[in-house]
């Protein structure tokens, strides 16, 4: 008797070790540690963001809706974006909606205001080529755009963290945060291939080197909403505020990237030539 006695002592001993360490685990320093890494094993993701942009008095100029999902691995999504009437204000084109599958520098873009103005499906974007013929686009930029850039995010968000207690998010329990993001840290932390394009897109938008941001993060470590507050001097606007809220779901689902039929596409030149602006695009 005294054999399997003394056997199960030490098999006791380090199941409670375990259990004690996984009490800690919980930690919000460790959840938001663990957060990047936890997404990416997840390798998908469906989210709705919505980002709304205001002037130093409080003028929204513009709102957006979008509805979407990516693979966090290749950072390819597809997405429906609607353009609130707002954005007219501001000069843009307000209260449209539009359907995009970015893959690689690749992007594919359908609305009902390119079907009536050119009779198309889809218009096939190389953002490498985009990025010369629009100044100030940015490729680098686009490619990290989606949750992926709120993974960067959180590689440097771990310190300087407030709890602000627990609430349920979509049906899930989750501990809500305020943190600091140290854009500087967040591209070191970044996987070294990416730094660059980072680093780029930052500039390109005018990140500050420092801002906040709220997450409700579960036990698994995994974000379901992020909230961030982006002040910048937009040279446009002046001082300009942008606010954008995500729902994070959908983790692990199968996620729509394919193309579009090829005979269903026309290619951004094509379509220049199509309404006429060939000749002033290229000026």
């Amino acid at each position: 008797m005294s054999r399997p006695v003394r056997t199960a002592v030490p098999a006791l001993i380090a199941g409670l070790a375990l259990l004690l360490a996984g009490c800690g685990s919980d930690s919000p320093q460790d959840l938001l540690a663990a957060a990047p890494e936890a997404m990416l094993e997840q390798g998908t993701v469906g989210y709705q963001q919505g980002v709304i942009v205001s002037d130093g008095s409080g003028e929204i100029l513009i709102d957006t809706t979008t509805q979407g999902a990516q693979d966090l691995q290749t950072t390819a999504q597809r997405l429906t974006i609607h353009v609130g009437e707002a954005a007219q204000q501001a000069g843009a084109a307000g209260g449209q909606t539009v359907e995009v599958i970015l893959d690689g520098t690749l992007a594919y873009v359908h609305s009902p205001e390119l079907q009536a103005l050119a009779g198309v499906e889809w218009a096939r974007f190389d953002l490498t080529e985009t990025a010369q013929l629009l100044p100030g686009f940015d490729a680098s930029g686009q490619q990290q755009a989606g949750p992926i850039a709120l993974l960067h995010d959180l590689r440097g968000a771990v310190d300087e963290i407030e709890e602000l207690g627990e609430e349920e998010v979509r049906g899930v329990d989750t501990k809500h945060l305020r943190v600091m993001v140290d854009v500087q840290r967040a591209i070191e932390n970044a996987p070294e291939g990416r730094r660059e394009d980072l680093r780029t897109a930052a500039e390109a938008l005018g990140v500050p080197d420092r801002y906040p941001m709220e997450i409700w993060i579960d036990g698994d470590a995994l974000p379901r909403r992020i909230v961030t507050l982006i002040e910048t001097d937009d040279d446009a606007f002046g001082p300009t505020t942008r606010e954008m809220r995500t729902d994070l779901f959908d983790y692990g689902e199968p996620v729509d990237v394919a193309a579009p039929d090829p005979d269903d596409v026309v290619d951004f030149s094509e379509l220049l030539s199509l309404l006429g602006g060939a000749d002033g695009a290229g000026s």
